[in-house]
């Protein structure tokens, strides 16, 4: 049985997506779009890191973005495979911020997606392409912003687990 989550569909000119993600020229427009995904800055330390990480602090989960991974993105540098899920929440979280309209349903991983054009893998927790109009009103809860999308279609993440898209 193919696992259920949550199918995300985003209106959105996948070119601009692509112009905004594939250049550290842009990283400040991004960075807006993607601030609310992105841990709160803390202060540096005064004595630099004595630790791999500063006691009392948590270990950042393979799910939470961190500027690094931004940077990453931004800067066409591979992505390792523990980050894949965070990056995919930037990527989205820059959807989501660019969109003119969106909208969320429970389904089944959708197997005919086009790619975004990204060099980022699909894992087995997250799914991301494109779907034509047509192919979006097929989805129950989907129709109505398939009559808005771009003439390129739609952006449309899948995840695993409910509730992980950038506002989740």
């Amino acid at each position: 049985m193919d696992a259920v989550g949550e199918l995300r569909a985003y209106v959105v000119p996948v070119a601009t997506l692509r112009y905004l993600l594939t250049g550290t020229e842009r990283r400040e427009r991004v960075l807006g779009l993607v601030r609310r995904v992105l841990p709160p800055a803390s202060a540096p330390a005064p004595l630099g890191p004595l630790f791999a990480r500063v006691p009392g602090t948590r270990p950042v989960p393979h799910d939470e973005p961190t500027p690094a991974d931004l940077d990453r993105l931004l800067g066409g540098e591979p992505v390792p495979a523990g980050r894949l899920p965070a990056t995919w929440r930037l990527v989205e979280a820059v959807a989501a911020g660019l969109a003119t309209a969106a909208a969320r349903v429970p389904s089944a991983r959708p197997t005919d997606l086009r790619p975004l054009g990204l060099p980022l893998p699909v894992t087995d927790a997250v799914t991301a392409g494109t779907w034509t109009s047509a192919r979006t009103s097929d989805v129950p809860g989907l129709a109505a912003i398939a009559e808005q999308a771009v003439p390129d279609g739609l952006v449309v993440f899948w995840t695993a687990d409910e509730g992980r898209g950038p506002t989740g």
